[in-house]
């Protein structure tokens, strides 16, 4: 299991954490961020899904009209929300993501690079 950190020799009786990186070599990323009640301004809600398969390294990111409610918890579960906007970066021939391969796409254009694949997988991914 490693080395234990500095938090473990202390608090033996909490599990040890690791890195995200780690020693593992992990096929994809989810991180999610929701817009709470503590906000002043709005802001959108989102979720992005970084993820390699055999032919891309690729991020996929959705912006919901979600917020928090005063539990703490998102109306409707993690899949509800209307997607307000979505952004689609092959990370392999843009690393430094300055072009949403969405930006304008047709429907045609989108199943052409292969974007319902990567919504699914943020789908899934936000279910789980």
């Amino acid at each position: 299991m490693g080395h234990p950190s500095r938090r473990d020799r202390h608090h033996p009786g909490h599990p040890a954490r690791h890195s995200l990186p780690g020693t593992r070599d992990r096929d994809h990323l989810l991180a999610e961020w929701w817009w709470n009640r503590q906000d002043k301004q709005p802001t959108h809600s989102w979720a992005t899904y970084i993820g390699k398969t055999e032919q891309h390294t690729e991020q996929h990111t959705e912006y919901y009209g979600l917020r928090l409610d005063r539990r703490g918890r998102l109306p409707g579960g993690v899949n509800g929300g209307e997607v307000l906007f979505r952004e689609y970066y092959d990370l392999r021939a843009d690393p430094y993501r300055l072009t949403n391969r969405l930006h304008g796409a047709s429907a045609e254009q989108e199943r052409h690079l292969g974007v319902p694949e990567p919504a699914r997988r943020l789908t899934a991914a936000r279910a789980t």
